[in-house]
């Protein structure tokens, strides 16, 4: 029995029993690892690109180069190509190589050594644009315009773009393979023969063969110039170097092999051929040349083809998009002329303003149905609609609620695309905005949209609506301004309450004239005290301000004139009133004017005349 230790109580990770060993098997020799060998640098250009041609590698990088032109971008040749960047391709580590299997019991074998690393397969080529042909120092001139169509057809997109260069794969390990395979054989690379050619070649060859036999069999020894020449020259000048030089060599090998006695040798019979590789590989130079060059004619006209549909395509659109923002900017002048129009139909009082509410919205935001609400003890009511179908179940009321507080919270208009608005509107509407009162920002109202076109919709008509509420506003305080004074007026029959009369309109310039006749008919000073009023935002409160501050001012026997041609004028006519008097009117109305209204008032421009002097002022009380 085994006795507890002081670590029988711990507790450990059993680890799997070890497989027992078998004696008949011998184990493997470790292998041991190869020598270091210190890193040695490559130099590669950037962007993983072949460092054959640097050229081609600066302008592929540079994008100058569009996919499937015939014609090579050179506009990257006025710049040096880009400096190599050492890359350490480190050897593999002996511990990366897959350990050799072990052998099996029954048959010990000796264990075999671990592969050498193999490099990493090649990536297969990838259908791309022809590779670039390196230009010769009599190659024609660079056009910077064949670069310029290249860029347009990648641009439009008529051409693929060349695929990204593939990224250098990983050393990976070479899989294991069976003792019995065979490596196949390497194809050795080379310029490959056509079929074609070489039988018309050495068809001509086989038929000057036999006629040869049938004259004298001495390979045209007696003829001045060999007949063998004939198929040499042909074949070179048809189908190019490779299978000219071909048969060159055969047709030299046929004449020297034919008949050449001692005396044909010795009077140099074997200088011809060996004549005729020379001859052949000057004629297919020549014609490989030609070839290419009609070749890249042939892809360049089909470039130029392909850049004049691009071109003609980009013309269709620009001429599309002309006709476009033509039909837009048509569009927003009649937008223009509507909203004019509309702004002129809204008619004088607080009734014409909501007659012609509805169509100043329609004109400047395009919406099929709109509605304009008036504000009155936090409430707001409908006063006018517009496109509204008879069965709308929209409301006509708004009480106390999220609308009429985003309303008096005055953050300009409301967008049913925006969460919080919509939550506001309750499915009411698509836009709102409030109507404030120019002069003190009082909410007056509301506009609001229920129904417009998807293509009506953009940020401009959320512009536009907020123009037209402020339009509406300003409308709207000036009518309801209006109406006090008037009503303020109607009630005192015409009197004012510090006594006088009131003259509106044109008749001021003719009560002028009749009161300056009269003072120097009958004797007595007269004097004007003006006071005008600039346009601005708050030119009707300055104006209601202006008004009860005169009056206050007056005497029984003054005149108040008011003019609202061109510009917004009180005045004051002062009988028996000399200069010191007016200036004395006009420095109360301007402390009253301070009092009171110092904001809206501010502009005003106060200032006194004397119409008619006898020698003697009269004091104004």
């Amino acid at each position: 029995m085994k006795m507890p230790t002081a670590s029988a109580g711990r507790r450990r990770d059993r680890l799997p029993p070890e497989p027992p060993a078998e004696e008949a098997a011998p184990r493997p020799r470790p292998v041991p690892a190869p020598e270091p060998r210190p890193a040695e640098p490559v130099m590669a250009p950037r962007g993983m690109l072949s460092g054959a041609d640097p050229w081609a590698a600066h302008a592929a990088m540079a994008g100058l180069e569009g996919s499937g032109s015939p014609v090579a971008a050179r506009n990257a040749a006025t710049t040096p190509p880009p400096r190599a960047t050492p890359l350490i391709r480190p050897d593999p580590s002996p511990r990366q190589a897959p350990a050799p299997p072990p052998a099996p019991p029954p048959s010990p074998t000796p264990p075999r050594q671990a592969p050498p690393p193999a490099a990493a397969p090649a990536p297969e080529p990838e259908e791309g644009p022809a590779p670039r042909r390196r230009r010769l120092p009599w190659s024609r001139a660079p056009k910077p315009a064949e670069a310029a169509a290249d860029r347009l057809r990648a641009l439009t997109g008529t051409a693929p773009r060349p695929a990204p260069p593939p990224a250098e794969p990983r050393p990976a390990t070479p899989p294991e393979r069976p003792a019995d395979a065979v490596e196949a054989p390497s194809r050795a690379a080379g310029p490959e023969l056509p079929l074609r050619p070489l039988l018309e070649g050495f068809g001509a060859l086989a038929a000057l063969l036999l006629l040869d036999l049938v004259l004298r069999g001495n390979g045209f020894g007696g003829w001045p110039v060999s007949p063998f020449a004939l198929p040499v020259l042909y074949v070179a000048a048809r189908h190019g170097l490779v299978p000219g030089l071909a048969v060159a060599l055969a047709a030299g090998l046929l004449r020297i092999g034919i008949a050449l006695s001692t005396e044909s040798w010795t009077a140099n019979a074997w200088v011809e051929p060996l004549a005729w590789p020379c001859a052949a590989l000057l004629v297919g130079f020549f014609t490989d040349r030609a070839r290419a060059r009609a070749d890249a004619a042939e892809k360049a006209a089909a470039g130029a083809l392909v850049d004049r549909a691009a071109i003609a395509e980009s013309n269709d659109r620009l001429a599309a998009r002309a006709l476009e923002l033509d039909a837009r900017l048509g569009a927003r002048l009649q937008a223009a002329t509507a909203v004019f129009e509309a702004s002129r139909a809204l008619g004088h009082g607080t009734e014409g303003v909501i007659r012609g509410a509805t169509g100043l919205l329609r004109a400047a935001t395009g919406c099929a149905a709109c509605s304009f609400w008036l504000a009155e003890d936090r409430t707001l009511h409908l006063v006018a609609s517009e496109g509204w179908p008879a069965d709308a179940t929209l409301s006509h009321h708004f009480l106390r609620g999220p609308l009429l507080d985003a309303m008096e919270q005055r953050r300009g208009a409301l967008l049913v695309t925006r969460p919080s608005d919509r939550l506001a509107l309750g499915g009411e509407g698509i836009l709102a905005a409030p109507v404030l009162s120019p002069w003190d920002g009082l909410v007056l109202g509301m506009v609001k949209v229920e129904d417009i076109g998807f293509a009506d919709l953009a940020l401009d008509t959320v512009a536009a609506l907020e123009s037209a509420a402020a339009w509406l506003g300003a409308a709207l305080a000036d009518a309801r301004a209006r109406e006090a004074a008037d009503a303020a007026t109607a009630a005192s029959g015409g009197a004012l309450p510090g006594g006088g009369m009131m003259v509106a309109g044109e008749d001021a310039s003719r009560a002028i004239a009749a009161m300056t006749a009269l003072a120097r008919r009958v004797g007595f000073d007269l004097a004007l005290l003006s006071a005008e009023i600039p346009a601005g935002p708050r030119a009707a409160s300055a104006l209601e301000a202006t008004r009860a501050a005169m009056a206050e001012v007056f005497r029984g026997s003054d005149l108040l004139l008011e003019a609202r041609l061109d510009e917004r004028r009180l005045s004051i006519l002062l009988p028996a009133a000399g200069l010191g008097g007016a200036e004395a009117a006009a420095a109360r109305l301007r402390a009253l004017l301070a009092e009171r209204a110092p904001a809206a008032t501010q502009q005003v421009i106060v200032g006194v005349a004397q119409l008619h002097h006898m020698g003697h002022a009269q004091p104004h009380g």
